[in-house]
């Protein structure tokens, strides 16, 4: 039986890059992908490897392993600001 990998994302964006992910990682791993809501579901999640596609989320979820693909850089007013308070919270959960 193959290792589990599983793409978090927050369902509300497009992701294309899933795709390529599944395509490159599932001859090793069990590749599935879905909301935090879809990974609660899944059992014995002390064996899965869990990638994070989000920008924040507020409790470290039980993993094996965790990588945090951070891509939310801010835009807009006060950028700099929002980007380390961003980085401190990500920070602060590891």
């Amino acid at each position: 039986m193959k290792d589990v990998l599983f793409i978090l994302h927050t369902g509300k964006a497009n992701y294309p890059d899933i795709d390529a992910y599944r395509s490159y990682f599932s001859e090793k791993y069990d590749v599935l992908d879905g909301t935090l809501d879809e990974y609660e579901k899944i059992d014995n999640k002390s064996s899965v490897i869990l990638w994070c596609i989000m920008g924040f989320f507020r409790n470290k979820p039980e993993a094996k392993f965790i990588i945090h693909d951070y891509r939310s850089l801010s835009v807009g007013r006060f950028l700099v600001i929002k980007d380390k308070i961003k980085k401190f919270l990500i920070i602060s959960l590891i």
